[in-house]
């Protein structure tokens, strides 16, 4: 990563839909099932989901002492989800908090003792440039999304136009066949009016 910051996107139940290579310390320990919900990333993202998205993002630090934000992912003034960055410590985390922690939860001492080891510490100045970058980028994806989507709506419609235009004018080929016809038997009027009705 070039920021080393995790990045994940979520819908409106803060379920994970896509990210990048987060940190084996949430990965494993803390957005586990062996935590309860009250403790776990799962109650952070939900937390950053409630955040008023009209509002723009929201910044905290989850219950595990990680630094994370949340940028709402808006379309056409719906919210759909979020963009999650952070994963990351704003300072040194203090050992000895989290080897009572790893004790408490029942973890194996040395796996999160490494696990802890590799998560990022990152000052808030360059967090919050990293989180201005994602959400600009973010903004781009989603504008893209919707000029694409527009434009696919607008080639549908035209092209119902252009069979709508080209099913009349085969219709209008139709009948003036019927009227120049000065004499017509059962069998040619049978499929004039088949002619008519499959166009």
């Amino acid at each position: 990563l070039v920021t080393d910051i995790s990045s994940a996107v979520i819908d409106t139940q803060g379920k994970i839909l896509v990210s990048s290579i987060r940190p084996k310390l949430c990965e494993q320990f803390f957005d586990s099932d062996r935590l309860p919900d009250v403790e776990s990333c799962r109650l952070n993202r939900a937390l950053l989901l409630e955040h008023d998205c009209t509002a723009g993002n929201a910044t905290q630090i989850c219950p595990h002492g990680l630094l994370d934000a949340a940028e709402p992912i808006m379309v056409q003034g719906e919210c759909l989800g979020a963009l999650l960055i952070g994963q990351v410590f704003a300072d040194p985390p203090d050992l000895s908090r989290y080897a009572a922690e790893a004790e408490q939860c029942g973890f194996a001492l040395g796996a999160f003792k490494e696990a802890l080891s590799t998560v990022p510490v990152v000052s808030l100045e360059r967090f919050e440039q990293a989180r201005l970058l994602m959400s600009q980028l973010a903004g781009m994806l989603v504008d893209q999304g919707v000029a694409r989507l527009k434009a696919e709506q607008h080639a549908l419609v035209t092209q119902l136009h252009a069979e709508s235009a080209i099913k009349d004018a085969r219709r209008q080929k139709s009948q003036l066949k019927l009227y120049t016809m000065d004499q017509m038997n059962c069998n040619q009027l049978l499929d004039c009016a088949l002619d008519e009705a499959l166009a």
